[in-house]
């Protein structure tokens, strides 16, 4: 009990210096707490506004059998292929990297209990993972808290329930790696990750023929899954329960699945304890491998050629024609390549499967007669992910290299230069998923066109937003961006959606609606560009 006293008062003192640190330093301030302000004040915005209003304007959130039956299914399905898909990352050479440097060299030689030390990162690695959960997930709850009759203390059994189910696969991974340190079987275990991901595979192509067998009917597909037997497989059964909570608007979380994952919880923890295995060498040596890497990306904002050299990364086809790229096209070709380099093919053809899934699912949807619901849903969806991983560049980079400032060119052609080969990528993926459900149906086919050009036109906008962030920011610094520049995306998002769905709300017109959002757009693609310029310029002298 004294070392888990010893642990929380360490902690205690980390987030005291922060904010200590925090407050001496307006950059960090703004960097560490602008976007939980930001959050708050949006949602005291949110709900101010509807507890002034009428209350039977709220929709009162209730739910068929049949309805709670799909949401099952759907829950089942996700849940069944992260089981596989957690064994298989498990099984694979996994080593638990939860601890930091500073554990390293402070807490690992330090006399507190190594169980304690165990247990203590396995709880603060729950709760983290469940607060990114719903912090990722913001502004979907202010939606619902504010339009629905479902309340904020409903989340707390979901918020409970995730927690329990975080600390179970997180034990378990603890677990697997004890497995392989004591018996060194790391080929044999690799073989069964290797069946686990086969199974994976097995079982999503299973489900695509299920879907097909019931003529791509979702409904009919989720009602079947969430009445079979794979509801029932225990962990499933567990992971849908909690999931479906906030639809049953029910405080009392399940009981018997709260005992059934803390047993499973206990049993894990033990059988570690009873392995009695050392894992500071091995732990210590994969943080300090990922140490060295994190600092590698910050100095290289994710690409250093002296180690891809050192490390013998693979050779990638440049082709002959790029070799003779001079100029600002130099900037291009070198982006391109590193991407080719850091980019390993699994990530590419998932990323690419998961643009051609996204395409099917509109062309089903405008099949059915949703074509516009499918166009906006595949734009909002495309500028979510751009959101957020949008702090994500090569400008900072190339920006502490002095060649970028030797290079004839203007400051925006080369600004434009290192962004090409990310643009063009982005460009092929949302022709992608927007095409079928532009050319299936020609109901909305100009509208179409239109909300495919604002899409791509706004990811732009929000890649200059994050230059401008870039360029503003120090360069001796080793701080990016980060969660500040995705606030500012949130809020240039916002001004040009709120005044789109004011002047619909108004004109009931979705075209004069989408040519208002078009200027909008345009007049901030102008300005950004403008403002990258004029900043880049005064760098350069």
């Amino acid at each position: 009990m004294k070392d888990l006293k010893i642990l929380l008062y360490l902690d205690f003192l980390k987030i005291k210096n922060g904010l200590l640190d925090a407050i001496h330093n307006p950059l960090i301030f703004l960097k560490r707490f602008g976007p939980a302000i930001f959050f708050l004040v949006f949602f005291l915005i949110f709900s101010g506004n509807y507890s002034n209003t009428d209350n039977s304007s709220n929709i009162t959130f209730t739910i068929s059998n049949i309805v709670y039956t799909q949401v099952l299914g759907g829950i089942a399905i996700f849940a069944s292929i992260l089981i596989l898909g957690v064994f298989s990352f498990y099984l694979c050479d996994y080593t638990p990297k939860n601890f930091t440097l500073s554990d390293i060299q402070y807490l690992f030689p330090s006399p507190l209990n190594n169980k304690i030390i165990l247990f203590y990162s396995m709880v603060k690695s729950a709760i983290k993972g469940v607060g990114m959960f719903f912090l990722s997930i913001i502004f979907l709850i202010v939606i619902l808290v504010s339009k629905t009759n479902i309340s904020l203390v409903g989340l707390i059994p979901v918020a409970i329930g995730f927690f329990f189910i975080l600390l179970f696969f997180i034990s378990l991974s603890y677990l697997l790696f004890a497995i392989k340190v004591k018996t060194g079987l790391e080929k044999e275990l690799k073989l069964i990750s290797r069946i686990f991901t086969g199974l994976l595979f097995i079982l999503i192509s299973y489900y695509i023929y299920k879907l097909y067998t019931y003529g791509f009917d979702i409904s009919l597909f989720l009602k079947d899954i969430g009445s079979s037997y794979l509801i029932s497989i225990p962990i499933i059964s567990s992971i849908s329960k909690f999931s479906s909570l906030i639809l049953m608007q029910t405080l009392v979380p399940p009981i018997l699945d709260l005992i059934f994952l803390l047993s499973l919880i206990i049993l894990n923890s033990y059988i570690f304890t009873i392995l009695n295995v050392d894992y500071y060498e091995d732990i210590a040596n994969s943080v300090a491998d990922l140490n060295e890497k994190i600092k590698v990306a910050k100095a290289s904002r994710g690409f250093n050629y002296n180690t891809q050299v050192e490390n013998k990364i693979k050779k990638v086809n440049i082709g002959i024609s790029s070799k003779e790229r001079t100029g600002v096209m130099a900037l291009y070709w070198k982006c391109s390549v590193a991407r080719k380099r850091r980019q390993t093919s699994i990530k590419k053809y998932l990323v690419f499967a998961l643009n051609i899934a996204i395409s099917i699912g509109g062309a089903y949807a405008t099949l059915k007669g949703y074509q516009l619901i499918a166009l906006v849903s595949i734009s909002v969806s495309t500028l979510y992910g751009v959101l957020i991983f949008t702090a994500a560049s090569e400008l900072p980079r190339e920006l502490k290299n002095l060649y970028i400032y030797l290079i004839p060119g203007s400051p925006i052609a080369k600004i434009f230069a290192t962004l090409l080969d990310e643009i063009l990528l982005l460009v092929i993926r949302i022709t992608i998923m927007f095409v079928p459900s532009i050319v299936l149906r020609h109901e909305y086919l100009i509208l179409g066109i239109g909300i495919y050009i604002i899409t791509i036109l706004t990811t732009f906008v929000l890649r200059m937003q994050n230059l401008v962030m870039i360029l503003l920011l120090p360069r001796e610094e080793d701080v990016g961006p980060g969660m500040l520049s995705i606030l500012f995306s949130m809020i240039i998002v916002m001004v040009p959606v709120g005044i789109t769905v004011l002047t619909y709300s108004i004109t009931t017109n979705p075209y004069i609606a989408f040519g208002e959002l078009t200027i909008v757009i345009s007049i901030y693609f102008g300005l950004l560009m403008l403002l990258c310029n004029t900043l880049f310029n005064k760098i350069e002298y």
